[in-house]
């Protein structure tokens, strides 16, 4: 599990993805401040696999709201309809301002481009996350 914090001097992960379709090849720029991004999410398939991602998911939320973030983005495998289920069922949104998917040129499964969808979570959002977690 992995937040990064938006900085003047970095860039989110989101950032560093390449726009599906762009020609010449673009990325997004995140302008914003006091927001972050959380990515890295595997967690097995298991009863423990569950009760971990349940207490991971805990703590990352709690951090994010002791940090005060106004937002935090994600991305999720277009293929992964199960997770996007989670997402959007937990309260984040697809990003409207970072509407098309984006890619690393280097990350194929399958030797197939994995594309990403941008997610968004506000700061109600995960208040209310944070509730129904405890």
């Amino acid at each position: 599990m992995r937040i990064v914090e938006k900085k003047p001097n970095n860039f989110l992960p989101i950032e560093m993805g390449v726009i599906y379709g762009s020609n010449p090849q673009k990325r997004y720029v995140v302008l914003e401040e006091n927001v972050a991004d959380w990515n890295n999410v595997a967690f097995l398939r298991t009863l423990m696999g569950g009760k971990a991602a349940t207490i991971n998911f805990k703590m990352v939320i709690k951090h994010c709201l002791e940090k005060n973030y106004s937002k935090v983005y994600g991305m999720y495998h277009q293929k992964l309809a199960s997770i996007e289920r989670i997402y959007l069922s937990a309260g984040a949104e697809l990003s409207k301002r970072f509407s098309k998917p984006v890619f690393f040129p280097e990350d194929y499964i399958d030797q197939e481009l994995v594309l990403l969808n941008i997610i968004e979570i506000n700061k109600t959002s995960l208040q209310k996350i944070h509730v129904n977690l405890m």
